[in-house]
């Protein structure tokens, strides 16, 4: 909760600590450019809002893999955990994780809204931050001014980063209708848990730099304006929805293994094309097999695309609605693809109603939405 503003975050950015901070990179064989600012990271929960840490208490609560998070965590009365992605969607759906840190733009991608509706909305753990590193050797080749228009880049990159995921308000809107539900911890609730965080700073400023680098942190928050609390529209205080709750409706008719035919390089040309892709595209995307095939897997929530190979082609969350259609989220994307499936006891087929971008369209529709599947598990 030290930085816990994006207007804070910003400030640090631009400040001298991310400079001193990449120089110690040294004895790691990299040389740092930046850092760039990412989503402050809120506590998520199954159950109920975390308020204050009487709500802690007994949580298994996932964080990034990070000791002083997982300290943090800790120190709040709660179990740490270093699971994600599809273990921790699966923990959060069987109970084995209560609670999870995420920013309120990945938390939408990844649709764990349905197993863990619960934000708390005026607590911000800490920010998630990306250092943008080179090799030494590969930069020591390059001309003054080809290193001088890298340089400006990483600097420009930090100087826009938290634009990209300081606007939440549509966020929320877009999480209230998917039935996440919203609470503000009190003032007691907040000096309760800066109480509890504060023998984990002790533990922190035990070295001398680290120490220097919060009380410099400490000074920009004095001066710097925290801005607007994030707005919690009517109607997404309170319990959760239970349409909400699971990441699947009662009904997953859809659950198992799903296998095309045996596909050709001609047959696969026709369907990219007709996805809106290009010829060129639709062959390099082929491989050199003659034929080939996949799978999709549905299993009470997590999805993947299992290749001819058995690789794992693509691996995220399902929904089946109640209307005929499936969810399927991607971290990389704002908002998930939609699909109408046709289902027998024996075959199934997608039809596309929106893709995650417009980049991802003819490969997804090429293969979801063009080949008939046959149950195979």
């Amino acid at each position: 909760m030290l930085i816990d503003s994006y207007s804070l975050e910003q400030a640090v950015i631009g400040s001298d600590i991310p400079a001193r901070m990449l120089g110690g990179l040294g004895t790691l064989k990299v040389t740092g450019l930046a850092v760039l600012g990412d989503g402050l990271r809120k506590p998520i929960a199954v159950e109920g809002p975390l308020l204050g840490p009487a709500d802690w208490q007994g949580v298994t609560f996932a964080a990034f893999r990070s000791q002083g998070q997982a300290e943090a965590v800790q120190a709040l009365g709660a179990r740490a955990t270093d699971l994600w992605n599809i273990g921790l969607t699966s923990a959060l759906a069987s109970g084995e994780v209560q609670g999870f840190e995420n920013n309120l733009f990945v938390y939408r991608a990844a649709g764990r809204q349905g197993n863990a509706p619960y934000v708390t909305a005026n607590v911000n753990l800490w920010p998630r931050t990306v250092a943008v590193v080179a090799n030494p050797d590969r930069l020591s080749r390059l001309t003054a001014v080809q290193e001088g228009w890298l340089r400006q880049a990483a600097k420009e990159a930090a100087a826009h980063s938290t634009s990209l995921v300081e606007h939440e308000d549509q966020i929320v809107t877009d999480l209230c209708q998917a039935g996440a539900r919203f609470a503000n911890a009190s003032e007691a609730d907040l000096a309760k848990l800066r109480a509890a965080f504060a023998p984990v700073y002790s533990s922190l400023e035990r070295d001398p730099q680290t120490k220097s680098f919060i009380t410099r942190i400490e000074v920009l928050k004095r001066s710097t304006p925290a801005g607007a609390a994030l707005a919690i529209p009517p109607g997404c205080t309170g319990p959760a929805p239970d349409s909400a709750r699971g990441g699947v409706t009662s009904e997953d008719s859809i659950a198992g293994t799903w296998t095309t035919g045996k596909i050709t390089e001609n047959e696969w040309v026709r369907a990219f094309i007709a996805a809106g892709g290009t010829e060129k595209e639709a062959h390099s995307s082929f491989g050199a097999t003659g034929t080939t095939h996949w799978s999709l897997r549905f299993d009470s929530g997590s999805f993947m695309l299992i290749q001819q190979d058995g690789s794992i082609g693509y691996n995220t969350l399902y929904r089946v609605n109640g209307d005929g259609t499936l969810t399927l989220w991607s971290g990389d994307c704002t908002h998930p693809a939609m699909y109408r499936y046709d289902l027998t006891s024996k075959t199934l087929r997608l039809h596309t109603l929106t893709q995650c971008s417009s980049h991802d369209a003819p490969y997804n529709t090429a293969l979801f939405a063009s080949f008939p599947f046959t149950r195979s598990g």
